[in-house]
């Protein structure tokens, strides 16, 4: 017996075939008993997800986040260093899309994205004085 899993496009479905036949199976949601727990939960990830891609991400461009923060963080050559970019970066990357855009917060306020910042840079700043890192000669 083979079990096959395919993605149906047309009405975002995702089907499981059982054996060879690609005409047989269960679309989730659909035809199969309904976990109302499960189904509630992908329902709020997608409200969710497309909340907060309307806040990071352009509009011409689902991955422009990703894009700032991968070249901010390209800037760091320590590695721990870039563990504190990243979340930095991120929050850049949101209040450029936002404040760029005009569009109001679907999700926390554009001052709580700065003193996310603040708090990040200052967390930042304490990791660096305990690491006594100093600057390259």
């Amino acid at each position: 017996m083979e079990l096959v899993y395919t993605e149906d496009l047309k009405s975002s479905g995702v089907k499981l075939h059982v054996g060879s036949n690609p005409t047989a199976g269960t679309t989730f949601g659909e035809s199969m008993a309904r976990i109302p727990d499960l189904f509630d939960s992908l329902e709020r990830i997608k409200r969710i997800a497309e909340s907060k891609n309307e806040d990071y991400a352009a509009s011409d461009n689902p991955f422009s986040n990703f894009d700032v923060t991968e070249y901010v963080m390209g800037l760091f050559r320590n590695e721990r260093d870039k563990t504190f970019i990243w979340p930095i970066a991120t929050k850049i990357a949101r209040l450029s899309n936002l404040l760029n855009s005009g569009n109001r917060p679907n999700n926390e306020s554009i001052d709580d994205s700065l003193l996310d910042i603040v708090v990040y840079l200052l967390l930042w700043k304490a990791d660096i004085k305990s690491r006594k890192v100093t600057r390259p000669q």
